[in-house]
């Protein structure tokens, strides 16, 4: 607990000190803010290219089971479902 200012003086000192501390806070909010919007940005766009990836090897992973049941079904000129 702090004293109580007691004079008109004291007072202003002492509204002086909270605005001081007020605009320390604001000013660590805006720059957390700043921080913490680059690393959201980041992590976004990991997760954007793990996606990426992800849709590609899938991909990937359907066309080569498609392509070797493509080419049968013409080569043996039955439905695939036959093959």
């Amino acid at each position: 607990m702090s004293k109580q200012p007691k004079t008109t003086g004291e007072h202003i000192i002492d509204l002086q000190g909270h605005i001081k501390g007020v605009k320390r806070e604001v000013y660590h909010l805006k720059t957390t803010q700043e921080h913490m919007h680059r690393d959201i940005e980041k992590v976004g766009n990991k997760v954007d290219k793990f996606l990426y990836i992800l849709l590609g090897a899938l991909i990937a992973a359907v066309i080569a089971v498609k392509i070797p049941l493509w080419e049968l079904q013409f080569l043996t000129k039955r439905p695939w479902h036959e093959v």
